[in-house]
């Protein structure tokens, strides 16, 4: 019985000698912190969060809310070359652009062409004028901004540092950057180029 309780401690000992002697956890990935305004064809985007990506798999995610006046910010934003999306605010699933298909512009305009205007929505009317215009500006985004896989959004935030970034987004549209036009060259894996 002695015996068996001797076994029972030291294998308790054993365990507190383990977790002791632990390594210690990795530094936490370097991080900055991002603001600057979100315009859509020079209209102040008034609500929504900007997103931030690194293209490094194991880099965090920072998120901020778009102000009224189109000035965000992301604290905690991942270091380093990042992608940058807009996350809508909640719309009407029919007025919802990654919910409903959008007809494309006219036919044979070829290459470049842009996505066709949204359609009115019927219960705009009963809004205030300001929450309309918020609405309509929102759903005219294109969708290649709203997701981390198809954003032409890429940028570098410095570590520790505040980085200022105004997003330009356009209503027309554009393909995805050239890896080998960004500083230092492509800094990782980016989503597939649209021919």
């Amino acid at each position: 019985m002695a015996l068996v309780r001797l076994g029972a401690r030291v294998g308790f000992l054993g365990v507190l000698v383990a977790v002791g002697c632990s390594s210690p956890a990795p530094p936490a990935p370097p991080v900055g912190t991002l603001k600057g305004t979100v315009t859509l064809d020079s209209l102040t985007v008034p609500k929504g969060f900007v997103v931030v990506v690194g293209m490094d798999p194991n880099s965090a995610l920072g998120r901020g809310a778009i102000n009224a006046d189109g000035s965000y910010t992301v604290e905690n934003a991942p270091a380093g070359p990042v992608r940058l999306f807009i996350e809508l605010p909640p719309l009407p699933p029919d007025m919802d652009p990654r919910l409903a298909a959008r007809p494309k512009g006219p036919p044979g305009a070829g290459k470049g062409a842009g996505e066709a205007p949204p359609q009115p929505f019927a219960g705009m009317d009963d809004l205030p004028q300001d929450e309309r215009r918020a609405l309509e500006i929102a759903r005219s985004i294109p969708k290649s901004y709203l997701s981390p896989h198809t954003t032409p959004l890429v940028f570098a935030v410095q570590p520790n540092e505040m980085t200022e970034f105004d997003i330009r987004l356009s209503s027309k549209a554009i393909g995805l950057p050239d890896p080998s036009e960004l500083p230092g060259g492509p800094p990782g894996p980016l989503p597939p180029r649209r021919p």
